[in-house]
């Protein structure tokens, strides 16, 4: 069920089907103690890397209150949080808190 709704999310809008973008520094980081590394060790190769540093920032505060409103919308979305004991309610207030810079 998740996966049908994360892929329905992503057909309605495009920025959820972007990369996340991760400072340079944090990829340097992660990448040079996982998987890479093993793939450099075994192939002797420099494994090709993609910087996805210049994407949208992540969360884009301009339009978080929609983006948070469009995934709530969703009904699986909606009964993972009934099941969670989340509130979407608090969950929103969040958003907006994280927009205001609190």
């Amino acid at each position: 069920d998740s996966y049908y709704a994360l892929g329905e999310l992503a057909g309605k809008k495009r920025k959820f089907r972007e990369k996340i973008p991760v400072p340079v520094q944090t990829q340097s980081e992660l990448r040079s103690r996982g998987y890479n590394t093993v793939l450099k060790r075994v192939t002797g190769c420099e494994p090709k890397l993609r910087d996805y540093s210049k994407n949208t920032p992540f969360p884009d505060v301009s339009s978080l209150r929609e983006d948070i409103e469009l995934i709530l919308d969703n009904a699986v979305v909606r009964r993972d949080f009934d099941e969670l004991s989340v509130s979407p309610t608090l969950f929103t207030r969040s958003a907006n808190s994280f927009s205001r810079g609190d």
